[in-house]
């Protein structure tokens, strides 16, 4: 995973302010994050797997809320 791709999703899934908010949900320090982002450390492996379910996991609420504004 490169750190613009790493960025990407972070920032897709908490908006402008995202690294604090996915440091808490990968349960890693947002320094870390920040590491990860601009190239001062390897992301780890598995973190890409992470990033997936926490992209399934919120595209699915946001399913949930569009179908309740639908009603």
């Amino acid at each position: 995973m490169t750190p613009a791709l790493f960025s990407k999703v972070g920032e897709a899934l908490y908006g402008p302010c995202w690294r604090l908010p996915l440091s808490v949900a990968l349960k890693v320090g947002e320094r870390t994050v920040r590491r990860w982002q601009h190239r001062g450390a390897t992301i780890p492996d598995g973190v890409d797997q992470r990033l997936a379910a926490l992209c399934r996991d919120h595209a699915g609420e946001l399913v949930k809320i569009a179908e309740g504004l639908e009603r």
